[in-house]
This record gives C-alpha cells, sequence and structure tokens, in this order.
C-alpha cells in the first residue's frame, strides 16, 4: 500500500494504492479488500484494475470484491479521498485482504500506511480596520492566506452592518473568492459614494466566511471606515448694519 502525496496539505486530495496480490499457483475466488480510512478523510470514488468494485459499507470503511484472481497476478485498487481541512499531524490507513483458496502467507493479508498532514491555509483580511476618503469612489479589500495552497481554497467574503447606509453611502459587496494552487492574496471592491452631506465618519463591517479547502483564521471580521469630506454649510454674505438715527421735529 501507498499514498500520494505524502506530506500532503490538510484540505487537499489524498490517493490510496492498494494491491492485493496472488502469489499463486491457484486461482483465488471472492477475492474481498476493506479499506479502513483515517478520521479525518473523507472518501470521494474508486478505480481498479481487474473488474472488480468498491463502496463505502460503514463510516471511513470502503470494501471492495472481486470474483476471482488468477495466480501470480496483482489486483491494484486506488481509492480517491480529500483530506479535511481541520486535520493536522500523522493519519493512518488500514487494509486488509480475504480470499477463498490456498494462502501460502497469511501474515501479509493486512498493512498500513501512514501519511503526514500539513495545515490548511488560513484565510484573514489583511488589516482589521481600514480608513478611505469619500471622493476615492471605491475601496479595495485584500484577503490573505497563511500559506501557499496546493489545492483551490474558496472563501465567501460579504459587507454589511456598521453606521454606513447601504446604497446610498456605499454599494453592498457580497461574492466568494478563489485562490487557485500557490495564490495567497485576493482582492474585493467596494463602491463608495461621494454625496455633498456634511455628516461624521461612517463605517461599514466585513465579513469571510464558509471556507473550502482551508479554514478562518484571523481577524475574519474587519472595519472599512468612510472618512468625510463636507464641511458645514458655508454662511451667507454679511449685511451692513442697519443705524437708526433720532428724528428730531423743527
Amino acid at each position: 500500500m501507498s499514498d500520494s502525496p505524502d506530506p500532503v496539505q490538510a484540505g487537499s486530495s489524498l490517493i490510496y494504492t492498494i494491491d492485493v496480490v496472488n502469489p499463486g499457483p491457484t486461482t483465488l475466488s471472492n477475492v474481498r479488500m476493506i479499506d479502513t480510512l483515517p478520521a479525518g478523510v473523507s472518501y470521494n470514488n474508486y478505480a481498479e484494475t481487474r473488474g472488480g468494485s468498491c463502496g463505502p459499507t460503514a463510516a471511513h470503511t470502503i470494501t471492495c470484491n472481486l470474483a476471482s484472481l488468477d495466480g501470480n497476478r496483482v489486483w491494484t485498487v486506488y481509492l480517491y479521498t480529500t483530506v479535511d481541512p481541520a486535520t493536522i499531524g500523522a493519519i493512518a490507513n488500514q487494509a486488509s485482504a480475504s480470499a477463498t483458496g490456498i494462502d501460502p502467507d497469511v501474515t501479509n493479508n493486512a498493512g498500513e500506511e501512514s501519511t503526514s498532514v500539513t495545515a490548511a491555509p488560513a484565510a484573514s483580511f489583511s488589516v482589521a480596520s481600514t480608513e478611505i476618503g469619500e471622493s476615492a469612489g471605491e475601496a479595495t479589500i485584500t484577503v490573505n492566506l497563511s500559506v501557499a495552497p496546493s489545492h483551490t481554497v474558496h472563501i465567501d467574503y460579504a459587507s454589511g452592518g456598521g453606521t454606513a447606509t447601504a446604497g446610498s453611502d456605499y454599494t453592498p459587496a457580497a461574492g466568494t473568492l478563489s485562490f487557485g494552487s500557490g495564490q495567497t492574496s485576493k482582492s474585493f471592491n467596494i463602491a463608495i459614494s461621494d454625496d455633498a452631506l456634511d455628516e461624521p465618519n461612517e463605517t461599514i463591517q466585513l465579513s469571510i466566511s464558509s471556507p473550502s479547502g482551508g479554514t478562518l483564521g484571523t481577524p475574519a471580521a474587519a472595519t472599512l471606515t468612510i472618512a468625510d469630506n463636507d464641511g458645514a454649510p458655508s454662511p451667507g454674505p454679511a449685511l451692513d448694519p442697519i443705524i437708526s438715527l433720532p428724528l428730531v421735529m423743527r
């Protein structure tokens, strides 16, 4: 049995290759391979080389069956899995084989493969708070990953909350950032409205959520402050003072 890749990054694909060998000389029938996947690994699919079949039969258990295997032949099974993003450290996959017929060595019918799992990329805002002038027109918000991924990572983002009014002070933003293999930084934009009102600085709350292929780091929430650029209204022109004189009758 072997694994690939090893080490593997959490959130990535992991392939187990299991060889079931009949050293001969007689044909074996009712050949069965039972694989117990480690906790923190999810089964996706399989492939095999001799017309057998595989499928889940219990939690983390994959059972593969083959009608017969001639002497001096190998039946190879490939199990395609994904390592859960929260998994880290050493994991072990276990497999065993059985069949009807003569087995010259029953001591080699089980095996174990250990794999080293490194941490999944953690997504976070580049800063917890930032400020932009009202006249800038647009704010660019950056989200970073803690490490370069070996697979695609998706992170949802959204704006909402704060003292700024969506639709009049800014255009709400929501979507998904997709990081390809090796990419560690992505950005999204928020359109800012430049009004003529004299008002206090206002805030927009930002968040990231629902990571796929990664985890959430810190900060996963941020504040964007819109700095007002409008002064108080100017007073009108000064009026000449009115001087009243007494009226004297002669």
